[in-house]
């Protein structure tokens, strides 16, 4: 199980269900020397958390793609919550 899913109950079905359920996603392409080429993703889990993920992007309508990483943020005036 993931860190994220054993620490705050999130699954894979559960990210896929957030990410390729979401209206108007804008993704930021991101590049560095340690980790390459991903995307940062921000979506609304809830009212007080958004799960911020880094994926793969393979289309560019979000349903091929696969998971780097991903965790859950709470929600606060500093963050854009």
């Amino acid at each position: 199980m993931s860190k994220l899913g054993s620490k705050h109950g999130i699954d894979a079905h559960e990210i896929k269900f957030l990410l390729e359920g979401s209206q108007g996603i804008i993704g930021l392409q991101v590049t560095d020397v340690k980790h390459g080429s991903r995307t940062f993703v921000r979506v609304d889990y809830s009212n007080k958390f958004v799960v911020e993920m880094y994926i793969d992007k393979k289309n560019s309508d979000y349903s091929e793609w696969s998971l780097r990483t991903a965790k859950l943020v709470r929600k606060n005036s500093k963050n854009g919550g």
